[in-house]
């Protein structure tokens, strides 16, 4: 999620655009955003957080890197589909 400084907030995603490379783009993307998520990569969610702010705009305040996630439910049981969990895992505030 990227803050601006009046506020105004918005929810990041990788590019996945254009009909001949997209599928190729679209998995590169995929997974560095798995990359990206896991603690054993802590060392890219600074940089990561940056080159998302820069692309965003020159009003950027802060960045939160969150992982989303959803429990399974057993196939034919008749239960909802469990609700989505969110964690924020990295936040950048910038000057």
């Amino acid at each position: 999620t990227v803050t601006h400084r009046d506020g105004r907030t918005e929810v990041w995603e990788p590019p996945h655009n254009g009909i001949l490379l997209s599928p190729y783009r679209t998995y590169r993307w995929q997974k560095y955003v798995e990359r990206l998520r896991a603690d054993d990569n802590t060392g890219l969610w600074e940089p990561t957080a940056r080159w998302v702010a820069q692309q965003a705009g020159d009003d950027v305040v802060k960045v939160v890197l969150t992982r989303t996630f959803r429990d399974v439910a057993v196939p034919g049981d008749g239960t909802a589909r469990p609700p989505q969990g969110r964690f924020d895992f990295y936040t950048l505030e910038l000057p």
